[in-house]
């Protein structure tokens, strides 16, 4: 066999072992992300273009350091807020872990390659990879200090500081609007929390666990689309 036969077999077998392409597939074996020892996980970021990090999911009122085109770092937590079209059809974040995000910036999740099965789509027309799996499920959700994170429902809802009667009404909750509840209070005895009766006491500033909130008022956990929000989330704790 000559040389230039030598060249082309090796450089065939390193074909097959690196990646296969099926129709419109490239599947890259390197890319699984690994979990580590301390709960965080890594992500690899589309290799179709960068993109940009926010402070809040919410409202995207500065940007943090942009993240690399294929670029790999490590995330702590999925956050649900799909007040942003542009995080469709899923809807969720990842706080970025790495520096110099360290845990204060989030990206969506959609722009990611969300590699649980190292999969890669090339698009026909443009020749560019995207994402397969617009949310590695895989991630944790985000939770808070001393409490877990609740999207309100599109609506918003009231919140009020006495949960005997609910009397003395606090700051409003904005609709899709991300936050941290400490725990769930039974309230039958309040209207707006029937039929389940709870509801949340939020962490979140400006209530700082001085306010609550219907629990039939949120997501709790619901994703848009997939199934009906119930009426509370019950990991959240008792009050």
């Amino acid at each position: 066999m000559s040389s230039r036969q030598l060249v082309a077999a090796a450089v065939g077998v390193l074909v097959i072992a690196v990646g296969l392409v099926v129709g419109d597939h490239q599947i890259d074996r390197r890319s699984k992300p690994l979990t580590s020892a301390v709960g965080t996980r890594a992500e690899q970021e589309t290799f179709a273009h960068s993109v940009n990090t926010f402070p809040s999911p919410t409202r995207l009122t500065r940007r943090g350091p942009i993240i690399a085109a294929g670029q790999v770092v490590r995330v702590s937590c999925r956050i649900y807020a799909p007040s942003i079209p542009s995080v469709a059809p899923d809807g969720f974040w990842y706080r970025i872990s790495s520096p110099p995000w360290n845990d204060q910036d989030y990206a969506p999740a959609n722009t990611f390659l969300n590699g649980d099965l190292a999969t890669r789509f090339l698009h026909r027309a443009t020749g560019k990879p995207a994402p397969v799996h617009n949310t590695d499920f895989a991630v944790t959700t985000c939770g808070g200090p001393g409490g877990s994170l609740e999207t309100s429902r599109a609506a918003g809802t009231e919140t009020f500081a006495d949960r005997h009667t609910g009397a003395s009404a606090g700051a409003f909750v904005g609709g899709k609007q991300a936050i941290v509840v400490s725990c769930r209070a039974y309230t039958p005895q309040i209207p707006s929390t029937v039929p389940a009766g709870y509801a949340y006491r939020i962490a979140s500033p400006p209530w700082n666990n001085r306010a609550y909130a219907p629990a039939r008022a949120f997501l709790n956990e619901a994703i848009a689309g997939r199934r009906p929000p119930a009426l509370v989330d019950t990991g959240v704790p008792p009050c």
